[in-house]
């Protein structure tokens, strides 16, 4: 079994209090672009570390895991 990891702990530089995993990317967060290619790859489960839990976090991760439940 192919298992992703996606640490989302970094804060953007110019952003204070934004992780780096919910800037915008492509259409989406950097976190759901992530997932996507992880999923892409062939990763039957993903798993997320986090430093802390904002509310875009939790947002961009409920979207993620619509789209693709094994994260």
């Amino acid at each position: 079994m192919l298992a992703g990891l996606i640490f989302a702990v970094e804060e953007a530089t110019d952003r204070p209090g934004t992780l780096v995993a919910t800037l915008p990317f492509g259409g989406m967060t950097l976190l759901e672009y992530q997932v996507r290619l992880l999923v892409g790859a062939g990763a039957e489960r993903i798993l997320i570390a986090v430093g802390k839990m904002t509310p875009q976090l939790l947002t961009s991760v409920n979207r993620a895991t619509k789209k693709h439940p094994m994260v």
